[in-house]
């Protein structure tokens, strides 16, 4: 077992026991566990796949759990506050079940600030809450404007595919849809130039 199969497991195993749930008394982690809750673990350490992955969680309203180690927490938690924003709440969770355990209720931009001066130290769990609901408003986009969401994810690194999947989440469009508008305004910009 490849050592993070083994820590899945681990902190898979930590969340149903029993010594976890006595934590719960917590009413900030209470009642992010008593949300529906999407499960993420570990992201990509490829970036640009990263990003993509970070992307295709924007519009996932169901609370978000993320593992991270303490020497790449930093890297994450920036990443976290440019796809998300800094002002969407997160739950940190360090050193759950042993001594030093700690739960810690903040919103992404101050968990930043906060590493920034502070090191990091034990593993981490990352419970993040899911998209506010008032974020429906792309169920309002024309299909020209999520193609061009599309193209400027593609300008800042996404593949054609996973900038085209990203666009379309939260849309009425499905993927193929996205993608083959954002073909036509990629080759109409060349066509500009």
């Amino acid at each position: 077992m490849t050592h993070k199969a083994f820590f899945c497991q681990h902190w898979s195993d930590a969340f149903r026991a029993a010594a976890f749930q006595s934590r719960l008394h917590d009413p900030a982690m209470a009642q992010r566990w008593a949300q529906a809750r999407f499960f993420e673990g570990f992201l990509p350490v490829n970036r640009k796949q990263k990003k993509e992955r970070l992307a295709e969680l924007l519009q996932e309203k169901r609370t978000v759990i993320f593992y991270e180690a303490p020497h790449k927490l930093r890297t994450t938690l920036d990443d976290l506050t440019d796809a998300f924003g800094a002002e969407r709440s997160i739950t940190l969770c360090r050193e759950l079940t042993k001594l030093h355990e700690e739960i810690w209720k903040t919103t992404l931009g101050e968990a930043v600030e906060h590493y920034r001066a502070a090191e990091p130290r034990g593993e981490y769990v990352l419970v993040m809450a899911g998209a506010p609901a008032g974020e429906d408003a792309d169920a309002g986009l024309t299909l020209e404007q999520a193609a061009q969401r599309a193209l400027e994810l593609t300008g800042e690194g996404f593949g054609p595919t996973a900038a085209a999947k990203a666009a379309a989440q939260g849309t009425p469009y499905s993927k193929s849809e996205v993608y083959k508008q954002l073909l036509v305004l990629q080759q109409d910009r060349q066509t500009a130039e």
